[in-house]
């Protein structure tokens, strides 16, 4: 005999049962996400999406020049659902779909994607950094790379305002970035707008390619190779000092084969160690006490980093500064000076570098799509000019007020050069030295002016700068003091 109670019961339970299992008996389900690429190997691609329920999918991956095509069937535990594509031939161009399985089958999106080939070779690699919250110029600059054609993206971190809001992981990143992710797999240093959310394993679960990588923090900092060149992602939401570890893990990596074996070594981290952008930030103490000196003794190329909203770039010790943090979020107030760092500009932007064996071209483009710096690198050799500039006439002691130096630059075997000129104990009070405009021949003496705003004893310095902005070493003046 059915209860009275089990008659109202049943009906609504086989409602519920329908409800949940309704994508099983064919209905569509909606994207949340659309199918992107993860990670992409020589040999294997990773590409995941985000569905509003849970259904059986298959994933095709098919040679663009005709072949075999490799198919993954999916059977996802929640919404957010993976595929791992392993057996595909490297340095070869592909074209995915991800679709439904069952009747009626629904397409959830497609793309496509280079397999990489290890070893020197051309490629193209993508640069964005902090885009956070306008969505409109992530959205415009995205575009923009994309016409590059790269095959990876390089982003130094801040993908959205507020990382645990899992809403913003969608309008911030996977929506403006739909048409970018489904072409070229973006690799993040996180930063600290992703608040070291959960949401960065549920979304980005980037693979553990090197050992000594504790469990909880797997996806947070990692490496990877492309073509001659070795990537490093850390995460500067974890400590990074002695005994750590993250920094017992990068040390692991520095002693790696596959880091000693490639030509171009690339370091991403969201927070710089010197930085010029912002007032009353002159960068983060900690990168510059531990990590500058380990860069440096091991041979990294690229330091690639973001948080200040700025385009800004030097060179300091065989390693190349390059903050790329103007991916969309706003420009800000000039901050400070570090005298190394001979590019800046509080710019929207994206960056591109183009490898080929042993040279390295970086160029940044501006918010109208205008090349705003180049410059090129050769494994092996400093990116410096030799010498320094003369000084013909210099300031001398007296009062407060404009004077002018007099400059030469006879090392430049009949180049042309820029200049930049600035007082030393007022770096972090004058502004940015921006060099000159106009670039004169080697040797041509030049005359510049110097501001003496205040009463104290100052040395001029300055330097020459070839048209890469690649620079002298300092002069600097006698004591002068303005009284």
């Amino acid at each position: 005999m059915v209860s009275l109670n089990r008659l109202f019961f049943l009906p609504g339970f086989c409602f519920l049962m329908l409800c949940v299992l309704a994508p099983a008996f064919g209905q569509t389900v909606s994207v949340i996400k659309a199918p992107y690429l993860l990670w992409v190997t020589d040999t294997e691609a990773i590409i995941m999406w985000e569905t509003n329920a849970v259904r059986q999918a298959r994933v095709t991956i098919s040679p663009e020049g005709g072949g075999t095509a490799v198919v993954v069937d999916v059977t996802p535990a929640t919404v957010v659902a993976q595929a791992v594509c392993t057996g595909l031939a490297p340095g070869t161009r592909y074209t995915f779909s991800v679709s439904t399985t069952g009747t009626p089958s629904q397409t959830l999106g497609t793309g496509g994607f280079l397999t990489d080939s290890p070893g020197p070779r051309e490629m193209t690699i993508g640069v964005l950094g902090d885009t956070q919250e306008l969505a409109a110029n992530f959205l415009l600059n995205n575009t923009r790379l994309m016409k590059h054609k790269p095959e990876l993206i390089l982003h130094v971190g801040d993908l959205m305002t507020n990382g645990t809001d899992a809403s913003q992981w969608n309008t911030q990143l996977f929506t403006p970035g739909k048409d970018m992710l489904r072409f070229a797999p973006m690799y993040v240093s996180f930063g600290n707008h992703e608040s070291n959310s959960p949401n960065i394993r549920k979304y980005l679960p980037y693979p553990e390619t090197m050992t000594g990588n504790p469990v909880d923090s797997r996806g947070h900092w990692y490496t990877a190779s492309r073509g001659n060149a070795f990537f490093i992602f850390l995460d500067s939401q974890y400590a990074f000092t002695p005994g750590s570890p993250q920094y017992i893990w990068f040390n692991g990596v520095l002693a790696s084969s596959a880091f000693r074996n490639s030509t171009w070594r690339i370091l991403c981290c969201h927070y710089p160690a010197y930085s010029v952008g912002w007032e009353g930030y002159d960068g983060d103490a900690n990168m510059r006490t531990y990590l500058v000196p380990l860069m440096e003794q091991h041979g990294i190329d690229l330091y690639m980093k973001g948080h200040t909203h700025s385009y800004e770039r030097g060179y300091l010790n065989g390693v190349t500064h390059i903050i790329n943090g103007g991916g969309a979020a706003g420009n800000e107030t000039w901050g400070r000076n570090w005298p190394f760092i001979v590019r800046y500009d509080l710019i929207l932007q994206y960056s591109v570098i183009k490898i080929n064996g042993d040279k390295l071209e970086f160029r940044c483009y501006d918010f109208g799509n205008k090349l705003y710096d180049k410059f090129t690198l050769q494994k092996g050799v400093p990116f410096t000019l030799p010498g320094t500039p003369v000084i013909v006439r210099g300031p001398k002691s007296g009062p407060v007020g404009k004077q002018t130096i007099t400059l030469k630059y006879p090392a430049g075997e009949g180049g042309r050069f820029r200049y930049r000129i600035g007082i030393e104990e007022r770096r972090s009070e004058d502004g940015f030295w921006t060099p000159t405009p106009i670039m004169y021949r080697a040797g041509q003496e030049i005359t510049l002016p110097v501001d003496f705003k205040s009463s104290g004893t100052y040395h001029v310095i300055a330097q020459a700068l070839d048209a890469q902005y690649r620079a002298s070493d300092w002069v600097r003046s006698e004591a002068i003091v303005i009284q």
